[in-house]
């Protein structure tokens, strides 16, 4: 497996445990833009379910 493709798992992973994008943004040393269009493989599904369920939460 390549690195980038290890390093998009752990973004992703970090995104579908609510960890915060501009967290994983600073952290994994890219801007939100690219984080946004090339690291992100959650689909337009899971971020919708995502936000749904966080904002359930307030």
């Amino acid at each position: 497996m390549s690195p980038h493709a290890l390093r998009r798992g752990g973004i992703t992973h970090h995104l579908n445990h609510d960890v915060p994008n501009d967290v994983v943004s600073d952290r994994a040393n890219v801007t939100r833009g690219v984080l946004d269009e090339h690291h992100d493989r959650r689909n337009q599904r899971e971020r919708m379910e995502q936000r749904r369920d966080f904002l359930d939460n307030i």
